[in-house]
């Protein structure tokens, strides 16, 4: 009886052990799959560049695009989604014969006309001129709101947006939100008289400058 005891406590013990070492091992493996040594660079010395050490081939074999400044799935999708946007638009702008009002012929014109920059250039701030004459004759406060309303009713978001949101405590809920917008800058840099945003807003004031000058505003002064 004490002889089958021990035997039958020995089969357990083995079974056990044979468990945990199949256990051990497929967690090994687990964890090796976890490493990928084909994306490291072990040429690099670790103590040099760690990151080069470990991400080396990993960054060979995978270059950044010349469409963005980083590669990842969602930029990847991104670019891809962009080229068949593209291929579809060079598709339909090269139509002459769509329908007068159909969505191919208005698609077709507004990107032909995005892309004609000759046609641009020579047009310069003429299609702007009347808004920005509306803007210069602006007098007073009442003038100010009856241009912020009127570019609303144009879907420019002047100084606010209006959107709707699902709601940030309930998100089985929509909410009504109104954003501040219209501000170029932080707005610290607007009031603050530290050194650093009295430069940005010396250097954004330039900014400006440059940018009324490229569409050809002959108004432009150097100390506005």
């Amino acid at each position: 009886m004490q002889l089958k005891l021990t035997l039958l406590l020995a089969i357990v013990i083995m079974a056990s052990a044979s468990f945990g070492q199949e256990v051990n091992s497929g967690s090994m493996a687990h964890h090796k799959s976890l490493l990928n040594r084909n994306n490291m660079d072990t040429t690099v010395r670790p103590g040099d560049d760690f990151y080069r050490y470990a991400n080396g081939n990993l960054l060979k074999n995978n270059p950044v695009h010349n469409f963005g400044t980083t590669r990842s799935s969602f930029s990847e999708l991104q670019g891809n989604n962009n080229k068949k946007l593209h291929d579809l638009l060079d598709s339909v702008a090269a139509i002459n014969n769509a329908p007068p009002g159909s969505s191919i012929q208005k698609l077709g014109d507004l990107y032909r006309s995005g892309m004609d920059t000759d046609a641009i250039e020579k047009a310069g701030n003429g299609p702007l001129k009347d808004r920005l004459d509306r803007i210069d004759s602006i007098k007073d406060v009442d003038g100010l709101l009856a241009e912020i309303a009127l570019e609303h009713t144009e879907g420019l978001g002047t100084v606010f947006t209006f959107n709707v949101y699902p709601d940030e405590h309930n998100v089985g809920k929509e909410m009504c939100y109104f954003v501040p917008g219209g501000l170029g800058m932080p707005r610290e840099c607007y009031h603050d008289e530290d050194s650093r945003p009295a430069k940005i807003r010396e250097a954004y004031k330039a900014y400006v400058r440059q940018i009324l000058s490229l569409i050809g505003d002959k108004n432009v002064k150097d100390d506005a």
